[in-house]
Formats: structure tokens, sequence, C-alpha cells
């Protein structure tokens, strides 16, 4: 896959959520962490992931040797995708000037106002990308139950999954999130071929 075509086709509002507060370089997007994980997941499917573990992935999954390949490569993209959330973007500042890097979504015409339940819970990144995965799935044919052990990944990339109530809670949130913010959750877990 192209990945620097893939992040410039997510769009400006989409390269206008952060990854990362970055370094003396500068902050990274979200678009460029997703295409970096993305071609990196690539890299070790194609050239250093063993025949078995690859024949156990697709007897686990019923699913042929591309759609795990598929599979596998999304998951590592879209971990990251959570830190599309309000509250994560207002977490980040400039590691010099230590001013917040919110300005970014903003002048992409992203709000930033958080609702009353985000505010007083602010939930981490993980449990958002999970969230953010789970509806995309469902919402293209997955069943949840099914879905849940993968999402789970995400959830637990920083440490352990998202429990029931959290994940109903981040759900909720998500539910309810601008337009705006559901068109780059839906632009950035969305698999073109």
């Amino acid at each position: 896959m192209n990945w620097e075509m893939f992040a410039t086709a997510l769009g400006a509002q989409t390269r206008s959520v952060l990854a990362k507060s970055g370094d003396e370089s500068g902050p990274m997007n979200l678009a460029q962490h997703m295409a970096d994980s993305g071609a990196v997941a690539e890299y070790v499917w194609d050239n250093y992931l063993s025949h078995q573990t690859k024949e156990f992935l697709i007897k686990a999954t019923s699913l042929s040797r591309e759609e795990v390949r598929v599979l596998a490569i999304w998951c590592a993209a879209a971990h990251d995708i959570g830190k599309a959330s309000i509250c994560f973007q207002e977490k980040l500042v400039d590691p010099t000037s230590k001013r917040s890097l919110i300005d970014s979504v903003m002048d992409a015409g992203l709000p930033v106002n958080m609702d009353l339940l985000e505010k007083q819970n602010k939930p981490y990144h993980a449990a958002f990308s999970g969230a953010i995965q789970l509806e995309w799935l469902c919402n293209n044919g997955a069943r949840r139950r099914k879905v849940l052990p993968l999402v789970s990944v995400a959830e637990a990339h920083h440490g352990l999954p998202a429990d029931a109530s959290t994940r109903g809670l981040v759900r909720d949130i998500v539910d309810d999130y601008p337009a705006g913010w559901k068109a780059v959750h839906r632009v950035s877990v969305t698999v073109e071929k």
C-alpha cells in the first residue's frame, strides 16, 4: 500500500488531529502515525511473521490469508484512532513552549468543547480506540460479540482492555460526538483497497 498517499487522502481535518506532541521537529499528526503503524505491520506480515502464525490466524478467524493480512494491518494502523478525541487533543502541549496544541484541530473546524460526560471522565485514548473500531466494525456487518476480542487489543495497547463500564461510557461519548469528529473517525478506519 502507498502509505504516504493514505495519510494525504485522509483529508485536512483528519490530518489536523495530532497523535504525538513531538520533539524538536514538531508534532506528529494522527494520519502520519497511522500510516507509519500500518506500513510497519505490512512489512512485518510480509517479511517476518511465520507461516505457522499466519495459518493459526487464518484458522482462528475463518478468513482468507489476504483478509487476515488486511485485518492485521488495519488493527495496527487504527490502534490509536482514539487519539481523535477531544480529551486527548486537549492534553497535547508543545514540549518547548508548554502551550496547548489543540489549535490545529480548531483551525480545521473541529469543535473542541467536551460534553459533560467526557469532561468528567476523560477516558484514556485506548478506550476510545476500541469504541471507534467497534462502532465501525458493527456498522459494517460484524457481530459485536465476535469483534470484542479484536477491539480489546486496541483498548489494551497500553495496559488492560476497557471493562464493560468504561466501554459503555466511551460508547455513549462517541455516540454523541459532533459530526466533524465522527467523520474523522469514519474516514480513518475505512479500509480502501
